[in-house]
C-alpha cells in the first residue's frame, strides 16, 4: 500500500511557540523491536511527553492548524489569543512535509489568525507549485500549469480562503494528484481531546451510528479485545426507537451507564470503525481514563493501524517504555523544542534499558 504520511512538521509564532520547533517524524534508528512503530522510515505511532502547561495541547492545536485550510473546523474552542503573546511576534508560520508514494509534497503557510492568510506556498519534490501573497492578491513564483492551475481566474478567491483550497476546488483532479492527496489527507486529520469524554450527548451520537451501521457485534468485539466483557444489544425502546443496551440480566441503558473507560474506547471505535478512518489522529490525554494494563493495549491497537498515523499526549511514564514503543517514538515537548528520547541524550539506548527510570531521573531533560 502507497504510504501517505506527515514526515516533518514545523511552527512558529503560534500561541506558546515564540521561535520555531521542528517535529521531525523521519529521525529513526535501526532498532529491531516494535518495528510495526515505523512505516517505510516514518513514524506512524508515537507518544508525546512534556510537563504540566508546556504547551502538549497548543501543539496538537498547531500540528492541526491546517485543516482550517481545507474547510475543516478546527480543533481548539479558544480562537483567541492566535498568535504569541511574546513582543515582536506579528504572525504564526506553519510547515508540513508530506509523503505520498514517491512524491514529496511540502506546504508552508502564514497567518495572523485561523483565516486571516498573509502568505502560501506548496512545492512538489523540490519544485514550487505556487507560491501566494494573499496580501497583494496575486502569484509570486510557481509552475500553476504543473497543477493545472495557469489557467486559474485568481479574482474569484474570496478573502479567508485559502489557496489550496481554492485550487483543488477549482481544477481538474486528474491534473494535480500530489496536490489533492495533500487536501483529502489534511481533511482527514483528526483530534480526540478529553473536553468531552462525559458528554452524553455525543456518546448517544456514537451509538446510534454503530446501531445504524450495524456495528453492534463490531463494537462488542472491540469492548472485549481490551478486556471489556459486556454483551451488547439494540432494542426497540417503549418510544419506538432502537437504542443501546448491556445485555445482562435485564437490560441496561448503554449511554448512561457505560463507564469514562468504556466512553473512551467508544470514541476510539467511532474514530476507526464508524466513521471514515482518519490519516492522521492526534489523542490529548488518550490514557487519562485506562488502566495501565489497558492503556498499554490501546497502544498496541494503534501500532497496528498500519497506513496511517497516531501520535498521542501522555503523562502515563508506564509507556514510556521499549517494551511499549522504542525511543525514537518516544518525544519530549518541552519550552523550547520537541525531540525524541533516542535524541534527547548521548547514552546509546538498548531494548534492555529501562527508559521510564532514565526519564524520571532526568536523562532526557532538554
Amino acid at each position: 500500500m502507497e504510504v501517505s504520511m506527515l514526515t516533518r512538521f514545523e511552527v512558529e509564532g503560534f500561541r506558546n511557540f515564540s521561535h520555531r520547533f521542528t517535529f521531525n517524524l523521519t529521525d529513526v534508528r535501526d532498532y529491531r523491536f516494535n518495528t510495526s512503530a515505523i512505516d517505510e522510515g516514518i513514524v506512524s505511532c508515537g507518544l508525546i511527553y512534556g510537563k504540566n502547561a508546556v504547551g502538549k495541547t497548543n501543539f496538537s492545536n498547531a500540528l492541526l492548524d491546517i485543516s482550517a485550510n481545507v474547510g475543516r473546523r478546527t480543533f481548539y474552542s479558544n480562537k483567541t489569543n492566535y498568535l504569541s503573546a511574546v513582543d515582536g511576534v506579528t504572525s504564526a508560520c506553519f510547515a508540513y512535509t508530506f509523503r505520498f508514494g514517491n512524491d514529496e509534497v511540502a506546504y508552508r503557510y502564514e497567518k495572523t489568525g485561523i483565516t486571516d492568510y498573509l502568505r502560501e506556498t506548496v512545492a512538489v519534490n523540490g519544485k514550487i507549485a505556487f507560491d501566494y501573497d494573499h496580501r497583494a492578491g496575486k502569484v509570486l513564483d510557481g509552475d500553476l500549469a504543473s497543477i493545472g492551475a495557469d489557467r486559474l481566474n485568481w479574482e474569484f478567491k474570496s478573502p479567508g480562503i485559502s489557496v489550496l483550497a481554492y485550487v483543488c476546488n477549482n481544477i481538474p483532479f486528474e491534473r494535480a494528484m500530489p496536490l489533492f492527496k495533500l487536501y483529502t489527507f489534511a481533511r482527514s486529520m483528526d483530534a480526540i481531546g478529553d473536553a468531552h469524554m462525559n458528554d452524553r450527548n455525543l456518546v448517544s451520537t456514537i451509538a446510534e451510528n454503530v446501531i445504524s451501521n450495524d456495528l453492534v457485534s463490531e463494537l462488542q468485539a472491540f469492548l472485549n479485545d481490551f478486556g471489556i466483557r459486556e454483551r451488547l444489544t439494540a432494542r426497540e425502546t417503549p418510544s419506538g426507537d432502537i437504542a443501546l443496551y448491556f445485555e445482562k440480566s435485564r437490560l441496561i441503558p448503554f449511554v448512561e451507564n457505560c463507564s469514562s473507560g468504556t466512553v473512551a474506547l467508544l470514541r476510539l471505535f467511532n474514530y476507526f470503525h464508524a466513521t471514515s478512518v482518519p490519516s492522521l489522529l492526534f489523542v490529548d490525554e488518550f490514557d487519562a481514563f485506562y488502566h495501565h494494563d489497558l492503556a498499554e493495549k490501546v497502544v498496541g491497537y494503534f501500532k497496528s493501524q498500519t497506513g496511517r498515523q497516531v501520535l498521542c499526549a501522555s503523562h502515563n511514564t508506564d509507556l514510556f517504555s521499549n517494551k511499549i514503543l522504542r525511543p525514537d517514538c518516544l518525544f519530549i515537548l518541552s519550552d523550547h523544542n520537541i525531540i525524541s528520547a533516542a535524541n534527547a541524550t548521548d547514552r546509546e539506548l538498548r531494548e534492555g534499558h529501562n527508559l521510564e527510570k532514565l526519564y524520571k531521573a532526568g536523562e532526557f531533560d532538554v
